[in-house]
């Protein structure tokens, strides 16, 4: 490794924890079964209910909409610290196989 550099780490533990609360916040975000309700026919007649319902369609679409791309977002970090891992593990392997080449062939070249 170049002098004056450290090796990328991950805290996996604290990575999955964070995830993890993330998801779950994901999931409260908006009830399942969530809709819109309909006014009464004298509520309805209120000039400004039209307007407030137009707007509770909205942000309940909205909201449902926010649900699926924090799962997304989570589903994406998860892939992204498992690729990080399986890197990792590929480049160890990799180093350990040079190294182990790098050895066998010296103790060989002074027999």
């Amino acid at each position: 490794m170049p002098e004056g550099t450290d090796p990328i780490k991950i805290d996996v533990d604290t990575y999955e924890t964070v995830v993890s609360g993330i998801e779950e916040q994901g999931k409260e975000i908006i009830d399942e079964t969530a809709d819109t309700e309909e006014p009464d026919a004298y509520a309805a007649g209120n000039s400004v209910v039209p307007d407030y319902q137009a707007y509770d369609e909205r942000i309940i679409a909205v909201l449902k909409d926010l649900e699926t791309e924090v799962a997304q977002l989570t589903s994406l970090m998860t892939d992204i610290k498992d690729e990080y891992l399986e890197t990792d593990a590929d480049a160890d392997k990799e180093l350990t196989q040079a190294h182990d080449d790098l050895t066998s062939g010296s103790a060989s070249d002074g027999e």
